[in-house]
């Protein structure tokens, strides 16, 4: 064989048996998803840089603690075993006790609950926590773990990583039809809201509900601000989004941006959008529910 076409098929041979580097998997929790989708519900971190990984443990840990503490839920208690106990049968075998008691034994050698779920992002110094039951409110949840870190100087400093911790009540998708969806579910339960929006609510068979959340909302001339943060996303522009979500609000309730009684948190990544109402005041004692600074505040 001619010695320049077997340096050539060397050559081919080197260059289509190059060693190629596996892509980096995710880090996932059991179940396996990685992504956010709408319908959830969770809570936004922001952590240190680089520190991601171990701020995520840090907050499962942080979690499964208050979880434990406030709603009683075991640290191997899962959604199902939640949401489901209420439809178990009271006439249990002994075969059937037997093997619950293997599933719990599985669970417990599990390094976190199925509670919370860290979702990877690919985004620096910010993490999403699902929240995969129902019976914790992700605004209630996250409030009463800063009020707890507030008020006891002697709790210990269980997080190093985390800064603050938002609530999501609800994600949707980031278009302006999934924001109606969004301010429909959310903005109802605190707000009087304009008359669209209603007639939209209607449509989806909550009329009774609504109308009486809407008659509790009368009441209250609540204030309000919209703070939103957009993250990885083109579509919908900051002054857009907070003009149409003050458009479903009634002019029965008046923006203050200084002092409101309301703070509509509105956060935008890639095409999901999630949003909750929280206390004013308290979130800005709270810190904004940045849990560094309040461990910080105690020692000063």
């Amino acid at each position: 064989m001619d010695n320049s076409k077997l340096v050539r098929v060397k050559r081919d041979f080197k260059s289509s048996h190059k060693w190629r580097t596996p892509q980096k998997s995710f880090k996932t929790e059991p179940s396996g998803r990685r992504y956010i989708e709408p319908g959830d519900l969770g809570i936004w971190a922001t952590c240190t840089r680089g520190m991601e990984g171990k701020c995520a443990e840090e907050l499962l840990s942080l979690f499964e603690m208050y979880a434990e503490k406030f709603y009683n839920f075991s640290n191997v208690e899962t959604m199902e075993d939640g949401e489901n106990r209420e439809n178990e049968s009271k006439d249990i075998d002994i075969e059937t006790t037997i093997q619950k008691e293997i599933a719990s034994l599985k669970k417990s050698r599990m390094s976190q609950s199925l509670l919370f779920q860290n979702i990877h992002l690919e985004l620096s110094c910010v993490l999403f926590m699902k929240v995969n039951t129902t019976r914790i409110d992700p605004v209630d949840f996250v409030e009463s773990i800063c009020k707890s870190i507030e008020g006891n100087n002697e709790e210990k400093m269980i997080s190093r990583y985390a800064n603050r911790l938002t609530p999501v009540s609800l994600l949707c998708k980031a278009t302006e039809t999934g924001l109606e969806e969004l301010c429909g579910q959310i903005l109802s339960r605190y707000f009087k809201v304009n008359e669209s929006l209603s007639n939209n609510l209607n449509q989806l068979n909550e009329k009774i509900e609504l109308k009486e959340m809407q008659r509790k909302n009368v009441e209250h001339p609540f204030t309000y601000a919209i703070r939103p943060t957009i993250r990885n996303h083109n579509t919908l522009k900051r002054d857009q989004l907070i003009k149409q979500i003050a458009s479903y609000i009634s002019d029965f309730h008046k923006v203050n941006l200084t002092d409101p009684d309301k703070v509509i948190i509105v956060e935008v990544y890639r095409n999901i959008c999630g949003m909750s109402v929280v206390n004013g005041r308290d979130w800005e004692r709270l810190k904004r529910y940045n849990i560094s600074e309040l461990y910080s505040s105690r020692n000063q």
